[in-house]
């Protein structure tokens, strides 16, 4: 079995969702879930949480672009760029997930998403320092790291199970009742007590942080769609999304 902690990533604490589980290969088992009132919480309470054998699952990017990279280390102000727009801006696993569910992440090379992805990595560079693990992205469920990290996106966790990512974000009545209609949807694969289950319902920054630790445990099953082999060097430079096959009718 495994730990499993979902991180909605945010740039101000209240906006962030964290998730406690543990994987059994059939069922995500959630046993606390919460906002931190501090960065500062949400790295000691990760810290806290990485008993035994740990996958963070964190909705962010987690790299940027290579084409980036590459267009801005010799750029001067007042010279074009030469490359595309889209190349500089997007990842290619922003496109695979665009191409499969037909849901597009933000562009970290031009959305706000990039103030989102640098709070995301200064918490796990917190975790490591707190815990002394090197934490690495991992790339394959058998990989030998205590605890690993790899990037999830709720929207295509969702989407894979043919249900709807939209309507659930908000404080609103019908914000509430899209959360709990998710919650019983899920309920063949996740379960929880009843306090996980308020907070869940209560925001949906929690229910984020289940649903990276449902794409967790779909990663540590093996169902996590990998990147083709050809595109492993560029992927471990700009991050890959795990998700897995959408179902089909």
């Amino acid at each position: 079995m495994h730990t499993v902690i979902g991180i909605d990533a945010a740039t101000q604490a209240r906006n962030v969702g964290l998730a406690r589980s543990v994987a059994d290969g059939s069922r995500l088992e959630v046993e606390e879930a919460l906002t931190p009132a501090s960065n500062a919480e949400a790295v000691e309470t990760v810290a806290r949480w990485c008993e035994g054998p740990t996958l963070l699952a964190i909705d962010a990017p987690l790299g940027w672009p290579r084409a980036m990279g590459r267009a801005l280390a010799s750029h001067r102000a007042g010279d074009a760029i030469e490359a595309p727009a889209q190349d500089v801006f997007r990842r290619l696993t922003d496109d695979r997930v665009h191409e499969i569910f037909r849901k597009r992440p933000l562009d970290v090379g031009s959305n706000l998403i990039a103030r989102t992805a640098h709070a995301a990595l200064a918490l796990l560079a917190g975790v490591r320092e707190r815990t002394g693990e090197t934490i690495p992205l991992a790339w394959s469920p058998s990989e030998a790291a205590r605890v690993r990290a790899i990037e999830v996106y709720p929207a295509a966790t969702l989407r894979a199970r043919g249900l709807s990512d939209s309507g659930y974000k908000g404080k609103g009545p019908s914000e509430t009742a899209a959360r709990k209609g998710l919650l019983d949807a899920l309920s063949d694969e996740i379960r929880s007590g009843r306090d996980v289950r308020a907070s869940a319902a209560e925001t949906d920054h929690v229910l984020d942080a289940i649903l990276c630790g449902l794409a967790g445990s779909d990663f540590l099953a093996g169902q996590g769609m990998p990147p083709r082999e050809e595109e492993h060097d560029r992927v471990r430079h700009e991050g890959w999304i795990w998700v897995r096959p959408a179902v089909r009718d």
